[in-house]
């Protein structure tokens, strides 16, 4: 196919389990249905590689009240959360377990906001070597 690599870009559209949010109301696509697409794919020589976003850009679920907790501003999760809520590990977990691949592209751009919300308010403002 003149194709060795293809890079699937979910966003917030894949489920994750314990967040039942993730991708509500946004067309959440079935991992058995990635899984397939991989089998395919792996079929015609080509390699499938989740992309996700796992900092920011995840505002359609961060809207939720489920997600409350999880917030640092409108679309940015906190630096730091609480107890064992490891967002962006489960992220990654559930986008890449249906996947061949031991790739995977980590959208960590646009994260702009991150500790200017809820963690900004929390601890407060901090001086850095930078500022």
């Amino acid at each position: 196919m003149g194709l060795n690599l293809l890079m699937l870009y979910t966003e917030d559209t894949y489920e994750v389990p314990g967040l039942p949010y993730f991708g509500y109301l946004r067309g959440a696509t079935a991992m058995t249905s990635c899984g397939s697409c991989d089998d395919y794919a792996h079929r015609l020589g080509i390699e499938m590689i989740p992309c996700i976003q796992a900092l920011a850009h995840i505002e359609h679920y961060l809207k939720w009240e489920v997600a409350r907790e999880l917030r640092d501003t409108r679309d940015v999760l906190p630096h730091r959360q609480p107890g064992d809520l490891r967002v962006p590990d489960r992220l990654i977990a559930a986008a890449s377990r249906p996947y061949r691949s031991k790739r995977i592209h980590l959208g960590l751009d646009e994260a702009h906001g991150m500790g200017r919300g809820v963690y900004l308010d929390r601890h407060g403002f901090r001086e850095t070597a930078s500022s």
